[in-house]
């Protein structure tokens, strides 16, 4: 599945992982590394290797206020979001596509599971 998110986004620079971090962003006001870890269900090592692109980029901002960094989406971020979206949905048509609507759907049943379980 990954391969397929990852073909569509190439002409934008950025993985899957990158647009999800993207998203999630831009519908927050800003976020520690705690909150996306948490927000993404991803190791802050794993977050931290996905995020130093971003900002080296310029997509991301970062906050260093005295108590914990903030990350935010910069405008650059915005406008790199705008031109994967519809990438991200062409995509996503594909998967659906290949695997048939209601098997997808139940595949985001389980996802949604598996993320309130006390793992």
């Amino acid at each position: 599945m990954t391969p397929l998110y990852e073909r569509h986004l190439a002409n934008e620079g950025i993985t899957i992982v990158q647009f999800s971090l993207l998203v999630m962003l831009a519908n927050e006001s800003g976020a520690t590394m705690s909150e996306m870890s948490d927000t993404l269900t991803m190791e802050r090592t794993t977050l931290l290797r996905t995020i130093k692109p971003l900002l080296n980029e310029g997509l991301v901002t970062i906050d260093t206020s005295p108590k914990q960094h903030i990350y935010a989406i910069s405008p650059s971020g915005r406008e790199t979001l705008a031109r994967a979206m519809p990438l991200w949905q062409q995509a996503q048509a594909s998967f659906i596509e290949l695997l048939g609507e209601d098997d997808v759907n139940h595949l985001q049943r389980i996802a949604r599971k598996l993320r309130t379980l006390p793992l």
